[in-house]
């Protein structure tokens, strides 16, 4: 498939499940907000692939990769970003050789990659906000908005561009950030503040220098912390459509 083709589809199946496929109203999506944060050293000899912070299709014994000059710690700066239909996703990773920027979303670019993405390439964390609004009149409200706060694992794909000169290229990035519970839990996430990172090889045409690499551990120090906080509206409008103008006729195609 094409790359126009690709960003296309992806993009209508984004618009599409946004708008039909049960996960909110408009006024939902336009009122809710969905921050991830990683920042700080990460403790590689924490290693540990187990289910809650591997990937779909990575197994759990999937050992880590160990680039050249690594020294058991790793840095990052991570920040993903949804609020109201805005979008950003941005930040840092080095690990020995693997060093690299990373800004924007990966979901739109690779539509075959929905299991590797918070949204499913709806670009927003359905699953978390489902599982808000099923739960919105016991929680905590903030100017009207239900508020969630840690206990879950969310996954974030991205574009990275390698920052080591000895290795340049370009590539797809993925992440799974866990953070540690609170009294607001997302869902029932309960080890420490953890993060995975995966470059998978998807065969773009791209360098990719750092192509399967996989790593990760605990976020370690008294700066070093993850972060996941859902907002969503705690009452959505209940009203039957009526629309004032009547639905434009099926296109015709010339004979």
């Amino acid at each position: 498939m094409s790359t126009k083709k690709k960003v296309l589809g992806a993009a209508f199946a984004a618009a599409t499940l946004l708008l039909v496929a049960g996960c909110g109203s408009v006024y939902f999506f336009a009122k809710s907000s969905f921050t991830i944060t990683a920042s700080g050293n990460v403790n590689l000899t924490a290693y540990d692939n187990s289910i809650a912070h591997t990937f779909p299709g990575v197994g759990t014994n999937t050992p880590r990769v160990i680039p050249a000059n690594s020294k058991s710690k790793a840095k990052i700066k991570l920040s993903y970003s949804y609020d109201g239909g805005n979008l950003n996703v941005s930040g840092n990773y080095s690990d020995g050789d693997v060093r690299f920027t990373f800004k924007g979303s990966g979901d739109l670019l690779y539509s075959g990659s929905c299991g590797i993405s918070p949204s499913g390439c709806a670009g927003i964390n359905k699953n978390a906000l489902n599982k808000m609004k099923a739960n919105n009149s016991s929680r905590p409200s903030e100017s009207g908005l239900i508020v969630l706060k840690g206990g879950e694992c969310q996954e974030v794909a991205s574009l990275y561009e390698s920052t080591n000169p000895a290795m340049p290229g370009t590539g797809f990035v993925a992440f799974v950030v866990c953070d540690a519970p609170t009294s607001s839990s997302i869902g029932t996430y309960t080890g420490a503040d953890y993060v995975t990172v995966y470059v998978p090889d998807f065969q773009t045409g791209d360098l990719n220098p750092f192509a399967n690499y996989y790593s990760g551990g605990t976020l370690s120090g008294d700066e070093s912390s993850t972060s996941l906080i859902t907002k969503t509206p705690a009452i959505q409008p209940s009203a039957t459509p009526t629309p004032i103008y009547p639905s434009p006729s099926p296109t015709t195609t010339p004979s």
